[in-house]
């Protein structure tokens, strides 16, 4: 069923689910998606390219700087698995999800993220990516979130990428490598950056979102946001552990999974 609601957008309603369409939600859409399919193009011609995966990774070890974007997309990762398995409905969808998030990169990651903006039934992008600081829709997490285990996990896991993009920053800034004019001129080391910089602009969307829009934080959000563009995702990793920390002990594993979805904290809305 379509319905128009006034300015605003309509809604959508499908098989007892309402998703609301807005045309700042379909911007902030559209602004996610276009980089997204320079990558794909990116990633289409590495694939078809004469250098094979194989050698591609070869040539991305070989250079201390594109190691270092490989290892940074892959420090994305504690913030990724964290919220997917948060969104995600059952163990099973979430171990599915988050390995084609990791296997596949950006060009799921970031369409799984517009998925959630358009498929929710608020107006607000604060009900699209933090729905359980508003509900307006049920809510039911994976079998895993109940687990006690997942905060120590999460932390481990979170520290332990960490530590080593560190030590591999450490080491590109030491070696004398060639940077940028390596990693342009490298069919795979420019899919492997690009691919960072597409994910990144999630994690600050996600940044903005929680921080400043629901808990008008927003000296802390552009600090945040200044920090992911010009240091990476080792920023994604310590935003993981900050978030975490502000989770009771009480709170279980779910506690610690829900506040990916503005749970803790909700100081008041803004409407954006």
């Amino acid at each position: 069923m379509y319905r128009k609601i006034g300015s605003k957008g309509f809604q959508i309603t499908l098989q007892n689910r309402t998703m609301t369409v807005t045309p700042f939600k379909l911007a902030v859409s559209a602004f996610l998606l276009g980089p997204t399919i320079y990558f794909a193009q990116l990633l289409i011609r590495a694939l078809t390219s004469d250098v094979s995966l194989g050698q591609g990774f070869k040539s991305i070890l070989s250079n201390a700087w594109a190691t270092s974007a490989l290892v940074d997309y892959v420090t994305a990762m504690p913030f990724v698995f964290a919220y997917v398995t948060a969104r995600s409905k059952t163990t099973l969808a979430a171990i599915a999800t988050c390995s084609a998030c990791f296997f596949l990169g950006n060009v799921v990651t970031v369409p799984l993220f517009v998925f959630y903006i358009l498929v929710s039934p608020g107006t607000w992008m604060i009900d699209a990516l933090l729905p359980l600081a508003n509900p307006l829709d049920s809510h039911a997490g994976p079998s895993v979130n109940g687990s006690p285990y997942i905060k120590p996990v999460l932390v481990a896991f979170t520290s332990v990428t960490l530590i080593f993009y560190t030590a591999i920053c450490i080491r590109a800034i030491a070696s004398g490598d060639p940077g940028f004019s390596f990693i342009l001129n490298d069919v795979w080391s420019k899919v492997t950056f690009v691919d960072v910089l597409v994910g990144i602009q999630v994690v600050v969307l996600f940044v903005i979102v929680k921080e400043g829009a629901l808990g008008r934080r927003w000296g802390a959000t552009v600090l945040w946001v200044l920090g992911l563009l010009l240091l990476g995702n080792g920023v994604t990793c310590l935003y993981v552990l900050w978030l975490v920390s502000n989770v009771s002990p009480l709170a279980g594993g779910s506690g610690v999974l829900d506040v990916f979805l503005g749970k803790a904290e909700t100081r008041g809305f803004v409407e954006i």
